[in-house]
């Protein structure tokens, strides 16, 4: 492989091929050993959107119009809602035609799209 000019062209290709094997068997590895990172994240949230609802209609929150309700991961654990969570956030309220419901964490390999820290009063 090696004349008297050095690395030929088809050592340099070989060398990109077995590079690119070895990253496609690499990924392949990782995924299985850390398969979706996120999905234990993605039920907090859904956890959290759960006892936002039962904290609503326990504590009887009306809102109107553009009006949103913001409630803490906080509140909610004092009020025995939600479990120990690792991660700070909060849930948001609102009413558009039907109730909707929005679950925001910040953890720290984890930050839901739209976590604002200034509406997150456990930090």
């Amino acid at each position: 492989m090696l004349n008297n000019r050095g690395w030929g062209l088809q050592a340099l290709m070989l060398g990109i091929v077995v590079l690119m094997m070895s990253l496609v068997i690499a990924y392949s590895i990782a995924s299985k050993i850390f398969p979706n990172s996120n999905e234990k994240y993605i039920k907090m949230e859904e956890e959290i959107v759960e006892a936002l609802k039962k904290y609503k209609n326990k504590n009887k929150i009306v809102v109107s119009g553009d009006e949103q309700k913001v409630i803490t991961i906080k509140t909610l654990k004092e009020a025995n809602y939600v479990s120990d969570f690792e991660c700070t956030g909060y849930g948001i309220y609102s009413k558009d035609t039907k109730d909707v419901y929005k679950a925001y964490i910040n953890c720290d390999y984890y930050t839901t799209d739209g976590y604002l820290n200034y509406l997150d009063e456990s930090l």
